[in-house]
């Protein structure tokens, strides 16, 4: 009998492990970068250094939480839903708060219009982001600055920090994913640009485009991997995707270098292919590089891949040929003028 009930405990304890690897540990927030990140990781590093290896800069819209595996697509298909039904908006940072006594955490206030921030978050937390059922905390719009505020830091931290402001115009949110390992760092996993997706190919295939810096799961389904290289943070890659009744079917990334809007990648699932998905993949990075004043797209390509006919049949003209040793086809690089 006691065999039966460790064996019994050792199944149950067993499913209980199954079911927490079937689980990724996720929060969605406003991520902040390039200078006034810059500008916070200052503050941090004089207050709780170790934060910054952990996790950016950011203001928490949906809190930690774990989602089963099975709920991914459901995950990226809400946030992508509630980013496309807001609009970019100011967001100011500043003065400085705490929690005490609560908790030991000093952070940055962060301010928008009435109601924007609230709108956001109600979008953000339904289906699998809906927040568990014991009662919420009030939302505080903040960035942490450190967890370890003693009380006799408190009012010298007030003092010395009470000038600080910063503003930021909000364009995107961000999906973090806890890391395994000791130290548990958090990782931007896909970013969401903020306003409607565009549609192109109105009266024919049409195809609803959304740009971002990252690359989420259905792109990455069709660029492979690689495609995080060149987007492992907010440079200056882009990635478009075009969605087909909902479904990802075509992808391209861009790069900006050099005064010109490179397309590094091109792909469109074979069932999409010559029904002009491609050419309008070409026709969203146009637009991209007319709105950033960029004068030039340039395609590089294998040569004698379906890739070179299909841009030079675009307007694209060759501008250089560059050999590779051991392999018996060139590199070539093909640009055309911004319309």
């Amino acid at each position: 009998m006691g065999g039966e009930q460790d064996a019994a405990g050792r199944e149950q304890r067993a499913r209980a492990l199954q079911g927490r690897a079937a689980r990724v540990r996720v929060f969605v927030a406003i991520v902040f970068t390039d200078r006034l990140a810059a500008e916070i990781d200052g503050l941090r590093r004089a207050l709780a250094p170790e934060l910054i290896a952990r996790l950016p800069p950011h203001c928490t819209l949906i809190p930690p939480q774990n989602v089963r595996v099975e709920e991914w697509a459901s995950l990226e298909a809400t946030i992508r839903a509630a980013a496309a039904a807001s609009a970019p908006f100011r967001l100011t940072l500043g003065p400085i708060g705490t929690f005490l006594p609560r908790t030991p955490v000093a952070y940055l206030a962060c301010n928008a219009e009435d109601g924007v921030l609230e709108s956001l978050r109600s979008r953000l937390a339904v289906g699998p982001l809906a927040p568990p059922r014991r009662v919420e905390r009030p939302f505080v719009a903040h960035c942490t600055l450190t967890t370890r505020l003693s009380p006799a830091m408190a009012s010298a931290v007030s003092a010395v920090l009470s000038p600080f402001r910063a503003a930021t115009v909000v364009d995107r949110v961000v999906l973090l994913v806890q890391e395994d390992g000791p130290a548990h760092r958090w990782r931007p996993r896909a970013d969401y640009l903020l306003g409607a997706a565009s549609v192109l190919g109105r009266g024919g295939v049409e195809l609803e485009m959304t740009w971002s810096s990252l690359a989420d799961s259905e792109a990455l389904a069709l660029l492979g991997e690689d495609a995080t290289r060149p987007l492992g943070e907010f440079g200056d890659s882009r990635i478009v995707v075009a969605r087909w009744q909902g479904q990802a079917v075509a992808a391209a990334v861009c790069r900006l270098a050099s005064g010109a809007l490179h397309i590094d990648q091109l792909l469109v699932q074979a069932e999409h292919r010559r029904q002009g998905v491609a050419t309008q993949l070409v026709i969203a990075c146009e637009r991209l590089a007319r709105e950033s004043l960029i004068p030039t797209l340039m395609v590089q390509a294998c040569e004698g891949a379906s890739l070179e006919s299909f841009a030079i049949a675009r307007g694209f003209c060759l501008v250089e040929r560059v050999a590779r040793p051991g392999d018996s086809r060139a590199l070539v690089r093909l640009s055309r003028r911004v319309a």
